[in-house]
């Protein structure tokens, strides 16, 4: 089988990269849901002079390989580990801020703000000891693609200012430098992914496989099966998760292995396939037909929290958007040293 991509959005067009000199108030190095949401809550807390730096295109990174599945409740260290961690407040903060997170995303695709397929799917959570499954809150269901390029267009509407295809060469004092022009900025944010080394951090892998479309029998036994949209977590740190698109196909992914490259992009992993297809085949009840099937790399606190650093700018390591988008909007308070509920949360860390 062969890597194949199944995310797409014709309509989009990339912006133009950094030529000659920019001067700015807040750089932010990378343009993946993270550093895109720090854009927006700094403009929405009234900055002014915004500017995202992207080394490739709007939606080529690890945000635009993703399921597109924008869940509160789907997180890398459950609430009830952070709880035996660092206490019942501090978990509790946690959590409060990723449904904040989820509820704002809700509300800039209900105003029109954003085209990207949104839907409100209902969520379960399965594992070996009950069929049955528990169902969760109704969580959000994207074009991941869509999701981030609209973001982009929607904050260039807002004035903030987005060099894409400018990888970033180096940063001296308060000037950031390209191949192709320079950028002053008074502070900088980095948010990009994978090529952020830090020993915080792991790169980790998923793979995620889409079918051809399915009937309508199936899809409706699906449903009945509340397989909408789920996860399984009984399989240590790895697991499947999984929805109905838009388009009637179901998608599957299976994660996560830790790998060494810091590349996003990478081959296909054969035995993460080979569970999909195994799920697929008590999920369906037939030899599934796989349409598209990609793997790809993303960075991974290796503690229970994402990895974030105020002082040394850097934000990393939230594991799903919906954490990366809680995390930008704590971030975005401490750049402009304006108290947030995560601040607790981050001091007590």
């Amino acid at each position: 089988m062969k890597k194949k991509y199944f995310w797409t959005n014709p309509g989009y067009r990339a912006g133009k990269p950094l030529v000659g000199h920019h001067d700015t108030d807040y750089l932010i190095v990378g343009g993946g849901v993270a550093g895109l949401f720090i854009a927006y809550y700094l403009q929405k807390k009234g900055v002014k002079r915004i500017t995202v730096l992207e080394r490739g295109t709007i939606g080529s990174g690890s945000t635009g390989l993703s399921a597109g599945m924008l869940v509160a409740q789907l997180e890398t260290t459950p609430v009830e580990r952070l709880a035996v961690l660092y206490g019942r407040r501090v978990a509790t903060l946690y959590a409060r801020a990723l449904k904040s997170a989820q509820q704002e995303v809700r509300q800039l695709m209900r105003k029109g703000a954003v085209a990207c397929d949104y839907r409100d799917l209902n969520l379960k959570t399965f594992s070996t000891k009950s069929s049955k499954g528990q169902k969760l809150e109704k969580s959000i269901s994207v074009n991941p693609v869509k999701f981030i390029q609209g973001m982009a267009r929607y904050l260039r509407s807002r004035g903030v200012v987005i060099f894409e295809n400018t990888p970033l060469d180096n940063v001296e004092k308060n000037m950031a430098k390209t191949s192709r022009g320079t950028i002053r900025f008074k502070r900088i944010a980095y948010a990009v992914g994978t090529s952020q080394k830090h020993r915080s951090l792991a790169n980790v892998m998923t793979t995620i496989c889409v079918t051809r479309p399915l009937s309508a029998k199936r899809l409706r036994k699906l449903r009945r099966d509340g397989k909408e949209m789920f996860y399984n977590d009984d399989e240590g740190q790895s697991y499947h998760y999984g929805k109905i698109t838009r388009d009637k196909r179901l998608l599957v992914g299976y994660g996560d292995v830790r790998k060494s490259s810091s590349t996003i992009h990478t081959r296909l992993h054969a035995p993460h396939v080979r569970k999909i297809k195994s799920l697929l085949r008590r999920t369906i009840g037939l030899k599934p037909r796989i349409y598209r099937a990609w793997s790809a790399s993303y960075a991974l606190s290796k503690r229970p929290l994402p990895y974030v650093s105020v002082k040394k700018g850097i934000v990393e390591g939230a594991g799903t958007q919906i954490a990366a988008i809680a995390v930008a909007s704590y971030f975005s308070s401490a750049l402009l040293r304006k108290r947030h509920p995560l601040t607790r949360v981050f001091n007590h860390r």
